[in-house]
């Protein structure tokens, strides 16, 4: 039950990561647009 609740909170913290990393590229691509 431990470790299976480990696991997930690993999965969570990755997906949290994705997220942010994604909205960092879309933030990025915007300011881009803006530049160019």
């Amino acid at each position: 039950m431990i470790p299976h609740m480990l696991r997930t909170a690993r999965l969570n913290s990755y997906e949290m990561l994705g997220d942010v990393i994604g909205l960092a590229a879309i933030c990025v691509m915007i300011v881009t647009a803006l530049m160019l």
